[in-house]
């Protein structure tokens, strides 16, 4: 679990917030596989570094943190690792499809899980994040 001052700052108005270190995440529900990939691409990896069994957030990384809902401990690493996944989806360093947003949700609520969400408040997290990839991907 981040924990403020430890592992990351404020930083408004800009981000909400900064990684104060390095940050190694490995991939909980399911990685990308490798057709989603599309790698070489230097447009994030002073901050972001994708591997197949995850992601480094590197120190001075920064992400808004949660859309909507408030913030706190239980999401805050989420929010860091799914702000990341989706610049690597803008970027297209993975492939923007709603299968990519899926996993990028499903990812978001295996970390909410693991960092003591409740089950009601992840799945309505998850929902509403799922309804949001509809319409980004109507269809």
């Amino acid at each position: 679990m981040f924990e403020e001052k430890k592992h990351y700052k404020v930083v408004e108005p800009e981000a909400k917030y900064q990684l104060l270190q390095d940050c190694e995440h490995k991939w909980i529900d399911n990685a990308p596989e490798a057709s989603e990939w599309v790698l070489g691409s230097e447009a994030l990896e002073k901050y972001v570094n994708f591997h197949s069994c995850g992601v480094t957030l590197r120190a001075n990384y920064q992400w808004n943190g949660s859309n909507v809902v408030v913030d706190g401990s239980s999401c805050m690493r989420a929010s860091a690792v799914h702000d990341a996944w989706c610049q690597g989806m803008r970027l297209g360093i993975l492939k923007n499809t709603e299968k990519n947003w899926d996993r990028g949700v499903d990812e978001y609520i295996a970390i909410c899980r693991e960092d003591g969400l409740n089950f009601i408040r992840s799945r309505l997290r998850e929902w509403f994040m799922k309804l949001a990839g509809e319409f980004k991907f109507p269809g």
